[in-house]
């Protein structure tokens, strides 16, 4: 008997927009009312980090406002944005206009949530047609409007605002549910326009394509299924990037089996791409890359829905050979992180090739392309890990919510066994390993029944692997990212977390930095990279950066500067926090991408210890060699005055001369070129030099060769650190020195 598989778990990396954005007047709908999305954009662009892209400014912000968003589960919630976008307008516009008198002006691509069938899916702004019902907020709660015309208009002003709210990727513009449809979006759409709504289930953070499914849709792109599929379906997890990698399966991986990672195909991979490809190697996860954006290249002509063969026979031989190009490009980039990649097409063994699937998330294509390379290597190279288990749940917890009447709630993904309501179940609180038992599990209704939006969730008794579920607990406090364990045996399964997370949280170093991350998958990522980097960790925590960590740096600080400092990678710093490390003399380093968290942090150690070492260089008594002019003696003795040819190295008052015998004959105190006093003399230099406690004819003599005596401690530390920043006049002054002190102490300087 063939063994039953369960749902491989894929999640998308990476979001590539298509420059969707409203008009400046919109109203946005924030927590403080409805406000113009020109004002969102001055009230918040200063305060954040701008981020210059080809058409206008992306700002990062460290506490945006909180945006109307709709949950993957259809619920209207409040969420805080990462990014405001305003970007140069479009030639042409498009103005909505629906039945309640409600006005939209957006750039042609900006997607409505509008109804298809029998599901609410991404249409975009141009290809709304009159008579098209659209998702909207009214009175509270979740409504429908319908669009009564459509125009192509001249932008009004010379600005589009975008907004970026995570997770969601929605937010209510004018009443109006807009969305920037994702790749996952274009999938979902696809399959349910060739199912009359496919069967498709929706799950907490995630959603199931049933392999029914999946199969009708290739067939009637690609005309056929080259293999019987096995698994049962895919399991695609809707929260975007770390979320997804945040467990720490003992056996290794992230909780998702495989991964696409999204790479726009014109710009390659860009600074988010290297990021996704870290936290890819971390967790060893498999990949495919869809190269998106298919439709931006110059001169393509888009064939709606159609396979990627298909759709580049279309094209002109000159816009096939620009494709070309950029495919090797992104396989050289690709090639950069040590990973060997081809177009799909012409791999013959996927056991060492990463697939490069060309896709386009607007028009749709290239994805029947990609759902079946995903199934293909899926059944191919991962039945073991998808064999289905019905014993103990295993799986992890994706993100905290604060429910009305369940108080803090957890959406987990189980990637492994049953979960049953009455369960004790382990996990991770922000005190460490705990326990406590399921109290319900709530699931979303499918998405052909989603119509309604009255009672989104619905509680079942069990769920089994692979799923999506609302876990309702008692005294149930977890973090983020935290594994989530059937606890039958309480010791055992808390050891177990214990026992994951030493691998990389507890064993830190006595001296290191201090970092704290938003997820544990995000930690364990940095973590990883960071120590790649040569960095030592002290203390590595999840959560915002709080007083404790600030004192944590302070007691490194005291014993290395460099390292007593926190590093907060997509966490927020409060300002009571900022002043209390400011007052200590502790740096907080702060960014939302890893790479750049860490290369801020190691260029400012370079350039503190760039400082260091010129600060110590600089203190040093440098070589010196001069050779004593018998025709220039101005005074012989109280001071001796006389002319001096510098021969290599510098001279400055208050050093001491010695002479080939290695005796001191008195000190510089002055030092004049032309009658004027000099702070110093360079290599190549005449001048006059005044020596106390020196008798011209007994201690110093005419022709006589004469050297700066360096002390010994500056002498050793100049031939083991300072070496270099000599030049090589000074380099063999200093030398001839070393030589004249060791013919009487061979351990001189050594």
């Amino acid at each position: 008997m063939t063994d039953r598989l369960r749902e491989p778990i894929v999640v998308v990396l990476g979001h590539v927009d298509h420059g969707k954005c409203v008009a400046g007047e919109t109203p946005i709908a924030t927590e403080e009312g409805e406000i113009p999305a020109w004002k969102l954009f001055e009230r918040y662009g200063r305060a954040g980090k701008p981020i210059h892209v080809g058409d206008g400014v992306a700002v990062r912000l460290q506490r945006g406002p909180r945006l109307l968003t709709i949950t993957s589960d259809g619920r209207p919630i409040f969420r805080r944005i990462s990014h405001i976008w305003r970007r140069d307008a479009k030639p042409k516009m498009v103005e909505v206009e629906t039945s309640t008198g409600v006005r939209i002006s957006s750039t042609p691509e900006h997607p409505y949530l509008s109804l298809r069938g029998r599901v609410f899916t991404s249409v975009n702004a141009s290809n709304l047609m009159e008579g098209d019902i659209v998702l909207t907020y009214m009175d509270g709660g979740l409504g429908t409007d319908v669009v009564e015309a459509k125009a192509f208009t001249e932008p009004a002003d010379r600005y589009v605002y975008d907004f970026t709210v995570p997770e969601t990727h929605t937010y209510n513009a004018g009443g109006v549910f807009v969305h920037n449809t994702s790749l996952l979006d274009k999938m979902r759409g696809t399959i349910v326009a060739s199912r009359e709504a496919g069967g498709i289930t929706q799950h907490i953070g995630a959603t199931i394509f049933p392999i029914q499914a999946v199969e009708e849709t290739c067939r009637q792109l690609l005309g056929g299924i080259p293999a019987k599929l096995q698994v049962p379906g895919l399991l695609f997890i809707d929260t975007p990037g770390h979320a997804a990698f945040s467990n720490l399966r003992r056996r290794g991986g992230s909780v998702a089996d495989m991964a696409i990672l999204v790479v726009d195909i014109v710009k390659g991979v860009q600074e988010q791409t290297r990021e996704s490809i870290q936290l890819l190697r971390s967790r060893r996860t498999p990949f495919v890359v869809a190269a998106n954006k298919l439709d931006l290249i110059p001169g393509w002509r888009p064939q709606p829905g159609a396979p990627f063969q298909k759709a580049l026979q279309a094209q002109q031989r000159y816009v096939v050979e620009d494709f070309e190009a950029k495919i090797y490009s992104l396989i050289g980039d690709l090639s950069f992180f040590k990973f060997k990649s081809d177009l799909y097409t012409r791999i013959t063994s996927f056991t060492d090739t990463v697939a490069i699937v060309p896709v386009s998330a607007k028009t749709g294509e290239g994805i029947a392309d990609l759902l079946l390379v995903i199934l293909g290597l899926a059944q191919q190279f991962m039945k073991d890990r998808l064999r289905l288990e019905e014993g103990p749940c295993e799986g992890v917890i994706l993100e905290i919510e604060e429910e009305e009447g369940l108080g803090l709630t957890a959406n987990a993904i189980i990637h492994k066994g049953v979960l049953n309501v009455g369960d004790r179940i382990a996990y991770l609180s922000r005190n460490g390993p705990a326990v406590t038992r399921v109290r319900a599990l709530l699931m979303p209704k499918p998405l052909d029944e989603m119509r309604d939006p009255r009672d989104r969730l619905k509680p079942v008794q069990s769920v089994k692997a692979a799923s999506g579920v609302k876990v309702v607990a008692e005294d149930f406090e977890p973090v983020a990212g935290s594994p989530l364990l059937t606890a039958y045996d309480v010791e055992k399964a808390l050891s177990q977390i214990r026992e994951d997370l030493s691998d990389f949280v507890l064993k830190t170093d006595r001296v290191g930095v201090v970092l704290k991350c938003d997820t544990l998958g995000t930690l364990e990522a940095a973590v990883a990279y960071l120590r790649e980097q040569g960095v030592q960790i002290r203390m590595a925590d999840v959560g915002e950066v709080a007083k404790r960590d600030v004192m944590e740096a302070y007691a490194v600080r005291m014993r290395d500067e460099l390292s007593g400092v926190i590093l907060a990678f997509n966490v927020p710093v409060n300002a009571e926090v900022e002043r209390e490390a400011n007052n200590r003399g502790v740096r907080i380093f702060k960014s939302e991408i890893l790479f750049r968290l860490a290369d801020d942090y190691l260029s400012w150690v370079r350039e503190q210890t760039r400082r260091k070492m010129e600060a110590e260089f600089e203190n040093l008594t440098k070589p010196g060699k001069i050779k004593v002019l018998k025709e220039y003696v101005f005074r012989r003795s109280e001071p001796a005055i006389f002319g001096v040819d510098v021969l290599a190295g510098v001279i400055k008052p208050g050093v001491k001369l010695m002479n080939r015998r290695g005796e001191t004959v008195g000190a510089i105190s002055q030092i004049q070129d032309k009658g004027v006093p000099v702070s110093s003399a360079g290599e190549g230099s005449k001048v006059a030099v005044s020596v106390r406690e020196a008798v011209f004819g007994r201690h110093i003599h005419g022709d006589e060769i004469l050297y700066v005596a360096i002390p010994e401690r500056d002498a050793r530390i100049l031939l083991q650190k300072f070496l270099h920043m000599l030049d090589k006049g000074s380099q063999e002054a200093l030398n001839e020195v070393v030589e004249i002190m060791r013919a009487e102490n061979p351990l001189w300087a050594r």
